[in-house]
């Protein structure tokens, strides 16, 4: 179980360093033994994994095509080693998983005997299915609602609304879940609804946030439907709406800049900085945009909450700088 465990962290590990070496360094392993076990990983999958070069490291088409399906097992393993950590000595209790069918098959089996051998006493639920079928059980109240009545002030939930439903659609969910549970914001995902961010079918979603003086988080970074520019139109359409740029720009440079540039353009858009991947740039919106404005965030199980971390302790901001933005700016937003 360990070294399965380990064969994947370390495939990560060489993936994000790009070398053997450098992994190898990074988990203060020797460079044979990380080239050991991806062979037996590779041997293991019935995949070959990195391609046969000079460079040690570098992916094969196959191996990118695994990424997210071995970052998810990752993800998984230590959400169940947590739920263990926590529960401790306690012997009683529920643990509810939403799994892909892919890692309930292939992986979960062997972690949850591994957890009932331990905790024998622990109630688990495992639902099994697709992204839409895991999102709409959680938004039902089966984990999100239930976490925040028990954990108040801890777990601040929002509503995850499409606006192409329509807003009769979108006003029901509001008036259920922040009227009626007391949700504190509500999400937007625009790449994967394939809705422009400025589009007219989100304006009723912001009529509601605005009469209710909620925050907007709306996922950004991705063409052609969730751009920086296009987020910025719809908060100049409602100046009073306080909207996150969510992943500030993601992954591509030109994005970044170009929410750091719409956020000191707009003081009613807010960043958060999850999946960007240029630490030193947390720093610039800190100083620019304004102290307020630049939040942390995980984007959990996408990113690996350790990595997060580390963006925002290595981007050169001191004590009182960093506690505003792990924790500070999000709680002034969401009324904590």
């Amino acid at each position: 179980m360990r070294e399965v465990r380990d064969r994947y962290e370390i495939f990560l590990k060489v993936c994000e360093t790009g070398s053997f070496t450098k992994a190898a360094e990074a988990l203060n392993y020797t460079q044979s033994g990380i080239s050991q076990m991806m062979a037996g990983l590779e041997e293991e999958l019935g995949v070959q994994l990195f391609a046969r070069a000079k460079k040690v490291g570098v992916l094969t088409d196959n191996g990118q095509r695994l990424i997210p399906c071995i970052r998810e097992m990752v993800n998984q393993q230590e959400k169940l080693r947590q739920a263990a950590f926590n529960i401790n000595n306690k012997v009683e209790g529920r643990l509810r998983i939403g799994s892909f069918s892919s890692v309930t098959a292939m992986w979960l089996p062997h972690v949850v005997h591994f957890f009932k051998e331990n905790y024998p006493q622990v109630e688990m639920q495992i639902f099994d299915g697709n992204y839409d079928e895991i999102h709409d059980w959680i938004v039902r109240g089966q984990g999100v609602a239930e976490a925040a009545a028990c954990y108040p002030g801890r777990f601040i939930p929002l509503v995850y609304l499409n606006p192409l439903e329509g807003a009769d659609i979108c006003r029901e969910k509001v008036e259920t879940y922040v009227d009626g549970k007391g949700f504190r914001g509500i999400k937007m995902n625009p790449l994967r609804h394939a809705f422009v961010a400025d589009d007219t079918a989100v304006d009723p979603v912001m009529e509601m946030a605005r009469s209710r003086h909620l925050p907007v988080f709306i996922h950004s970074g991705h063409p052609p439907y969730s751009l920086p520019w296009s987020i910025a139109l719809l908060a100049e359409r409602f100046p009073e709406v306080k909207t996150v740029m969510i992943h500030m720009g993601h992954g591509h440079g030109v994005y970044i800049d170009a929410a750091l540039k719409m956020a000191k353009r707009f003081p009613n858009i807010y960043l958060e900085m999850s999946g960007m991947p240029m630490g030193v740039k947390i720093r610039q919106a800190y100083e620019e945009v304004g102290h307020d404005r630049i939040m942390f965030g995980t984007d959990y199980p996408f990113h690996h909450p350790s990595v997060e971390i580390q963006k925002v302790l290595t981007c050169g901001l001191d004590e009182a700088a960093m506690q505003d933005v792990f924790y500070n700016n999000a709680k002034k937003l969401l009324g904590e």
